[in-house]
């Protein structure tokens, strides 16, 4: 059964442009400060999902154009090269291990959990009070619960400059900027590929 396509609306408005050719302003996305330095910004593969994108808000810089209705997906494999300032820039060196050693303790976490709640049944059955390990595991696998959640939170840079998917073709792209004023210099830059877009429809 196929749902009906859902409208989803930005606070903001996004940008789509071209990937040939796109350039990212030398400023800072989070502060607008000189760029110093670069990030390398991973986009990770995910459920893809077909948006139409619809009519861009006017903006009297840009005029009033209008964009045609085209299928887009959510990010696969690209990499994007970003000019930060200096006080912006980190390196994820050795996140991606703290992240896989996470998912492994979560998985053991789980299983001693489960382990706990029929060790507590066979108490319930007994008549007797639960098995203390069923509180330990259970703060247990909060607390790796807790250090995923935190662990896999996008960094500021990621944060300031969301990719929201590519087309089928992957010759273009929507980017969510946080900062209007880094949003409005990005589209200067790309004036001839970048339109604003208020709105997609997601099916």
């Amino acid at each position: 059964m196929q749902l009906s396509p859902k409208r989803v609306v930005f606070d903001q408005p996004i940008v789509r442009v071209s990937l040939d050719g796109m350039q990212f302003p030398q400023i800072c996305p989070i502060c607008t400060a000189p760029a110093e330095d670069y990030i390398r910004v991973s986009v990770v593969s995910e459920t893809r999902a077909a948006l139409t994108s619809t009519a861009r808000p006017t903006a009297a810089l840009f005029g009033s154009r209008y964009q045609k209705d085209s299928s887009i997906r959510l990010s696969e494999g690209k990499a994007f090269i970003i000019p930060v300032c200096r006080e912006h820039h980190y390196t994820d060196e050795g996140s991606y291990r703290y992240k896989s050693y996470c998912i492994v303790f979560d998985g053991l976490a789980l299983c001693l959990l489960i382990l706990a709640f029929l060790m507590s049944g066979n108490n319930f059955w007994r008549g007797e009070p639960p098995s203390p390990w069923l509180f330990i595991s259970t703060a247990i696998f909060a607390v790796f619960l807790g250090l995923t959640y935190v662990l896999f939170q996008p960094g500021p840079i990621e944060s300031a400059v969301r990719i929201i998917g590519f087309d089928t073709g992957f010759s273009n792209v929507w980017i969510a900027f946080k900062n209007p004023a880094y949003r409005d210099e990005f589209v200067r830059h790309n004036e001839m590929s970048a339109e604003l877009v208020k709105w997609v429809m997601k099916n």
